[in-house]
């Protein structure tokens, strides 16, 4: 049985939610600009337009536009509640000291809650939390998270190819390059402390020799190369060869966060 914990936003990568995460607030939360632009009154466009701020991301316009007002407003900024088309600036020109339209095909303003409303699903319980996750996680002040616990796995090496540390290396073997490989990449959210009574076990051997009854699922490269998994009272096993394409095909079913969430 894998538990629940929580953890810091901060020491999440790569951990398996446990909880549905929900917007706190709308995104945007008001009305912005997507492009570097000017931005009018749409009834203002064929008239000169008297240019009255500059405004940029983190500031606050003007609240709303007068008649034949525009400003500035880079990409993401918020825009006066009245705007409804922000302009390039090169196509605007200036004569007078006012600015003139000579394109109307500007951008629309993105209206608050155009990408989700407030209280929207945003992440789902069992995700991994990646980099796009982290940032989502963070606009809504999610500090604290609740995670899955790593699952309690053993690796046992059993090969002829492999040489162990106790081991004399001869030059038809190779030094164990499998055990730093699988535990780095594997280390998120699955534990190797021998402490642990283990849940998973993970045996790798030079060829795949099983006729076990109760394989839940298997990916072969060829006839003797590639990983079985099989479940029992005990937990489950995994017996995988030994060559690099399949410890490869491994760690990317490990890794899946719906392989994960059937082991809990």
């Amino acid at each position: 049985m894998i538990n629940i914990e929580k953890i810091h936003i901060t020491k999440s990568m790569n951990r398996v939610l446990a909880q549905d995460v929900y917007a706190d607030r709308p995104d945007p939360a008001c009305d912005i600009s997507a492009i570097d632009g000017i931005a009018i009154r749409y009834s203002d466009r064929q008239s000169g337009l008297w240019l009255i701020d500059h405004v940029y991301l983190g500031q606050n316009p003007p609240e709303k536009l007068n008649r034949n007002e525009c400003v500035f407003v880079s990409k993401g900024a918020k825009v006066p509640n009245n705007c409804d088309l922000v302009i390039p600036s090169v196509l605007t020109k200036k004569k007078d000291g006012q600015l003139f339209v000579l394109d109307y095909s500007g951008e629309k303003v993105i209206k608050v809650g155009n990408n989700y409303q407030s209280g929207s699903l945003l992440i789902p319980q069992g995700s991994t939390i990646d980099h796009e996750t982290l940032i989502v996680l963070s606009k809504n002040d999610m500090c604290e998270l609740s995670v899955y616990t790593k699952v309690p796995s053993r690796l046992c090496i059993h090969s002829n190819y492999i040489c162990q540390d106790n081991e004399a290396l001869k030059d038809y073997r190779v030094r164990d390059y499998i055990s730093p490989y699988l535990i780095s990449t594997l280390s998120d959210i699955y534990s190797f402390d021998e402490r642990d009574v283990c849940r998973l076990k993970i045996e790798i051997t030079d060829r795949i020799e099983t006729q076990n009854s109760n394989v839940y699922y298997s990916s072969f490269i060829n006839e003797d190369c590639g990983f079985v998994v099989d479940q029992s009272d005990q937990g489950i096993n995994i017996i995988c060869s030994c060559d690099e394409e399949s410890l490869k095909l491994l760690v990317t079913y490990l890794m899946d966060p719906k392989w994960f969430l059937l082991i809990k």
